[in-house]
């Protein structure tokens, strides 16, 4: 059991060496002592596999971060153009989105700004139209003033004279 668990955790190797020298090292001793029976042997095991655990679990430890980084790093490798192009198709469709939206918005300023000139335009050509409606309106007033006061001159002077 305590070979089993040193090589599940450890692999073939030196830990499985040393366990494995340990538990046959004690069943030897135990069994020139005469001392070597069931109750021993599963106390030989018990404390090789607590040695190994002690031992292997840092390594055991250390070796599971390893493979978890690695398969991590492998997994963010292969992901990462995908993740990378989906992001910049992301970007590029908001910024699309933006500028659409604010040239939707401009053109719409622009057609209200065009409408309020025409109509400005407009009132000024009516305006003007006004104005020169009553400046030939005031000329003819004018000119029948003149008129009039030629008429009354002449009057004046034909009354005077006469």
């Amino acid at each position: 059991m305590g070979l089993a668990f040193s090589a599940g955790v450890n692999g073939i190797g030196k830990e499985l060496a040393k366990t494995a020298a340990f538990e046959f090292g004690a069943g030897f001793i135990l069994s020139i002592l005469g001392l070597l029976n069931p109750v021993t042997l599963i106390g030989i095991i018990v404390a090789a596999f607590i040695g190994n655990f002690r031992a292997g679990a840092t390594r055991a430890l250390e070796k599971l971060k390893e493979r978890v980084s690695e398969t991590v790093v492998n997994s963010m490798a292969e992901k990462a153009e995908t993740h990378a192009k989906e992001l910049a198709d992301n970007i590029e469709k908001n910024f699309r989105e933006v500028a659409d939206q604010i040239i939707s918005s401009i053109s719409k300023e622009i057609t209200d700004t065009d409408t309020q000139v025409k109509a400005v335009i407009h009132e000024l050509q009516q305006g003007r139209m006004a104005v020169d409606a009553r400046m030939e309106e005031l000329t003819k007033c004018e000119r029948t003033i003149h008129d009039l006061n030629a008429r009354l001159d002449n009057l004046i002077f034909a009354l005077v004279g006469a």
